[in-house]
């Protein structure tokens, strides 16, 4: 199945389409990969001890950063609910509080958040039909080709 990447900024765009987007993406994706700045939990990491201590998950150095990691797992209820409570404060017009991460479905990237607010879809077809019929405004969405 062929997927196009959109390039938009979370916060230039509705906060309830922002909303509709995520729950979508975090629904029918079935892994993840979170990065963060290794240290006492703030600012770039908050959510770091939450997410080390999952069950099943990988941790390893990540490359993108020096004194970093990347923390790989499976997508189950539990981490998709923890996903969800970290963006809430962006469905309101507020700040995220997750830095870097991604989404797959089985081994394909279907979404991308870096910078907190910076946001890649990775979307076919069907799912660009299923977001139009919920209203989702795609006129801040970029072709790109990353």
């Amino acid at each position: 199945m062929l997927r196009k990447p959109f390039f938009f900024y979370t916060a230039n765009i509705n906060p309830l389409d922002w909303k509709e987007i995520f729950l979508f993406f975090t629904d029918k994706s079935n892994s993840f990969v979170i990065h963060f700045p290794e240290g006492e939990e703030g600012f770039l990491n908050k959510g770091i001890s939450v997410f080390r201590q999952l069950p099943d998950v990988n941790i390893k150095p990540w490359e993108g950063m020096e004194d970093s990691i990347e923390i790989s797992g499976k997508l189950t209820r539990e981490t998709k609910d923890l996903f969800v409570g970290y963006q809430t404060p962006a469905f309101n017009g507020e700040h995220p509080e997750l830095w870097d991460f991604q989404y797959y479905l089985d081994g394909n990237i279907t979404l991308y958040i870096g910078d907190f607010c910076d946001c890649i879809v990775y979307v076919t077809e069907e799912d660009m039909l299923y977001l139009e019929e919920r209203g989702i405004d795609f006129s801040d969405w970029q072709e790109t080709e990353f």
